[in-house]
């Protein structure tokens, strides 16, 4: 559902304008799958949500290029492979406030896929609220960073308070 959620915010093969206003919930699936996640499974879960969200949020790039569609993919879901471990091991060793830690780790994921040769900047989350003037008038100061940092921390938040409702436990107990 996040992987839906996350391509339909951006432009899509449902609107040329994409919904910007899913990118505040799109990664909150994306947050409660790393905290549901055992230690065995984080690895195959990256795996699949990293192909799986590339793939249908980069659909176009095979116009671009026939080996395109592979490429960014491969070299996204890569880096969550090492994103995802790191962020379970935050969520664990911060039983309070791994949430804010987890929204900074995935922030500094997005940073990175943007360096190097195949940097990619396409799909960074603060990017789906282009539309949204007032609230983007922050990345003046910030960059798109700061826009960013504004959907990840609720989401990381609330991805937690989710799981700990549906596993019938006091948040933050």
């Amino acid at each position: 559902s996040g992987i839906f959620l996350f391509a339909l915010a951006f432009p899509n093969f449902a609107s040329d304008r994409g919904f910007p206003a899913l990118g505040f919930i799109a990664l909150i699936p994306m947050f409660a799958l790393v905290r549901m996640s055992s230690w065995k499974l984080i690895v195959p879960y990256a795996l699949v949500y990293g192909l799986g969200k590339y793939v249908l949020f980069n659909y176009w790039l095979a116009a671009f290029h026939p080996g395109a569609i592979f490429i960014a993919p491969i070299v996204s879901t890569s880096q969550l492979l090492v994103t995802f471990p790191v962020m379970k091991a935050v969520d664990r060793a911060y039983p309070k406030y791994g949430f804010i830690f987890q929204a900074v780790v995935f922030l500094a994921y997005e940073y990175v896929k943007t360096l190097g040769f195949v940097g990619y900047p396409y799909g960074i989350i603060g990017y789906s609220l282009y539309t949204m003037l007032p609230l983007i008038q922050i990345s003046e100061l910030t960059g798109v960073w700061g826009v960013s940092l504004m959907i990840l921390l609720p989401s990381a938040y609330l991805g937690r308070l989710l799981v700990d409702w549906y596993e019938g436990g006091r948040p933050f107990a």
